[in-house]
């Protein structure tokens, strides 16, 4: 008699802890995931930069995003995004650094190769599917594919 009486104490201290939390999740859609961008248009000029021997990397994942350039000296960068209707904006970014610890960046022209101008941008969603994306704002218009 007395082990039920512990297992339903048990079982029951469990159901109330489980209660007491709250699971975030998110469900970003196609964003999730990891994308390569691949071109950058100057929308002004036309001109056009190709990428196709970069790997620079824009990974979305619950409310975060990280740049990374897989290939060449631009580093890493996490940032907060937030993904409404036709809209993705992205703002307050870090520097990504395991060893001595991240920190805020002050100077938007270091996420230049990632087609990123200011620390607070927003981007119009001109195309979103499972494999493709393509970001518009005032200047540029960004061209990304899925990796994963």
């Amino acid at each position: 008699m007395k082990s039920r009486f512990i297992i339903a104490w048990i079982w029951a201290l469990g159901v109330s802890v489980l209660a007491g939390c709250d699971i975030e999740t998110f469900d970003n859609g196609d964003l999730d995931g990891m994308w390569r961008l691949e071109s950058v248009d100057t929308l002004a000029s036309g001109g056009r930069l190709e990428l196709a021997t970069e790997i620079r990397a824009w990974s979305f994942q619950n409310k975060l995003l990280e740049l990374r350039d897989h290939t060449g000296p631009a580093g890493a960068f996490l940032l907060r995004f937030e993904h409404k209707d036709k809209t993705l904006r992205t703002y307050q970014p870090y520097v990504f650094n395991r060893e001595t610890g991240d920190y805020p960046l002050e100077n938007a022209a270091f996420m230049a190769p990632f087609g990123l101008n200011a620390l607070d941008e927003t981007f119009t969603i001109v195309e979103l599917s499972s494999s493709r994306m393509k970001l518009r704002n005032g200047e540029l218009q960004l061209q990304l594919r899925k990796l994963n």
